[in-house]
């Protein structure tokens, strides 16, 4: 009598799996066929910018910033000019005219920045813009510079007039309206740095951050 051949279960499984992946697992030209379609119909790459409209949301904003800049410094500029001999009294810099030529340069500056700003991004330099960026950071720290001088010399002229009997009232006059221009200085230097870390967070935005993520803004 014959003996019945034996089950060899290994070579079963094998099959078994190999029949599963043959009819499981796409070709080698599927699989190209695949990955073309998906290049076809892929969508642009993921932009941290696009996705949350950054971009499009600050830029009302910097023009904004670029317009008021021009408008306020052109404004101060006359001001200033009108009034140059008024202002360095209010300091006692009639002399050396100190305060209100430091004012003037400052306020040119600011102009032309803002001219800068508003160039920057109607022809989309982005060298211009980050030469903004740069000059706007010197003046914040300049026009902050400016009102400790300016509340230093009102302080000056206090003590100066605490030795005068005459027309005390004028001398508190000129002393609180010095510190005022003075604190509004410096008021001016920290709204100014505000607008430009606005600047900025839109300049990473556009030209930085699509470097990053390798992709367009």
């Amino acid at each position: 009598m014959q003996k019945s051949p034996e089950f060899d279960f290994n070579k079963v499984l094998d099959q078994t799996l190999y029949t599963y992946m043959v009819e499981n697992l796409p070709k080698h030209g599927e699989r190209q066929d695949s990955h073309t379609s998906l290049s076809e119909h892929d969508e642009k790459p993921w932009s941290p910018a696009q996705e949350h409209g950054f971009v499009n949301k600050l830029r009302p904003m910097v023009v904004l910033i670029g317009v008021s800049t021009i408008i306020i410094g052109a404004v101060l500029l006359l001001v200033v000019l009108l009034i140059a001999g008024d202002y360095d009294k209010l300091y006692a810099t009639e002399e050396s005219r100190l305060i209100s030529l430091m004012s003037f340069g400052g306020l040119v500056i600011l102009v032309v920045s803002g001219m800068m700003l508003l160039t920057s991004l109607k022809l989309n330099k982005k060298r211009v813009m980050w030469y903004y960026i740069l000059m706007s950071t010197a003046l914040c720290v300049y026009i902050f510079v400016l009102s400790v001088m300016e509340i230093h010399f009102a302080l000056l002229v206090l003590e100066r007039d605490t030795y005068k009997v005459i027309q005390i009232e004028n001398s508190h006059f000129l002393l609180s309206t010095a510190c005022v221009v003075g604190i509004a200085t410096m008021l001016g230097s920290v709204i100014h740095f505000v607008g430009n870390v606005t600047v900025f967070t839109y300049y990473n935005l556009k030209y930085i951050h699509p470097l990053l993520f390798n992709c367009r803004a």
